[in-house]
């Protein structure tokens, strides 16, 4: 299968741009044709042309949709995951490229005012740039752009051609599947179960002793309580009679304090 020298389509390619009232339509000769929305519509439904941002030219010209090409879709396959304005003057940025003039600037001393005209012709060397990039046998993301362009094609994306054309890819590839590609690796085993470990009455009054520190009143109900707390971390025998019958939590002197057990009555205090 042969696919058409992209430099050569584009040698016949037009760039559009669309404003909020009229467009402009540059050729690859520089002649310049400014059109309102009407005219724009018309010539979009005969032929392709050059474009950015396919859905707000849709917008502003009242189409469900053209088959012109978008120059960000370029963009965002040949420099995937990389961030781009969505103007010409974005393209440009982002491919390091001057804007052009096509018309002399009247104040120099003051920022230039990018003209319609300007933008269209950023759109035509942002695209060439993208396709000679592509084209390059350096290209930065060589793996299964052949194969993706060829089922974009297939799908029908109007870059498909153009894009098969600048890889020289004649031969439809395997398809390209990203996970026989990943590095091999193995799953560890699961994290043991979250265990209990007991803390001893002496431990509970140190940490008590640390938290209050060595100025502090000592109270010997604050480090009887924080003695009798320890015991809710021992392991729980529930054939043992001395088990945790009751929590009550109260504050007393602004410390709070917990009470639990059962008399010979078995009546909880």
């Amino acid at each position: 299968m042969q696919f058409p020298d992209p430099f050569e389509a584009l040698s016949r390619l037009s760039a559009l741009v669309v404003g909020s009232s009229s467009g402009v339509i540059v050729s690859p000769e520089g002649e310049v044709e400014e059109l309102d929305h009407g005219t724009l519509r018309r010539r979009l439904r005969s032929r392709p042309y050059l474009i950015c941002n396919r859905p707000v030219i849709a917008r502003r010209l009242g189409m469900a949709g053209t088959q012109s090409l978008d120059v960000l879709e370029l963009f965002a396959f040949v420099r995937p995951a990389r961030f781009c304005l969505p103007l010409p003057r974005g393209l440009a940025e982002a491919l390091g490229l001057d804007m052009p003039h096509h018309r002399p600037h009247h104040r120099p001393h003051h920022r230039p005012h990018h003209s319609p005209e300007d933008e269209a012709l950023a759109l035509m060397a942002a695209t060439q740039t993208l396709l000679r990039e592509l084209a390059d046998p350096a290209y930065a993301f060589p793996e299964g752009v052949h194969a993706t362009a060829h089922r974009m094609a297939e799908a029908g994306w109007s870059w498909g051609p153009l894009v098969l054309g600048a890889l020289g890819s004649a031969d439809t590839p395997r398809p390209w599947q990203v996970w026989d590609h990943l590095p091999e690796w193995e799953e560890d085993a699961p994290l043991p179960p979250a265990g209990s470990e007991p803390v001893s009455p002496a431990e509970a009054q140190a940490r008590l002793a640390a938290l209050l520190g060595p100025d502090a009143e000592q109270r010997t109900s604050q480090q009887d309580y924080a003695a009798l707390a320890a015991r809710s971390f021992e392991y729980l025998d529930i054939s043992s009679t001395s088990v945790l019958d009751f929590f009550h939590v109260s504050v007393s002197y602004g410390f709070p304090y917990l009470v639990f057990g059962h008399d010979e009555g078995d009546r909880i205090y």
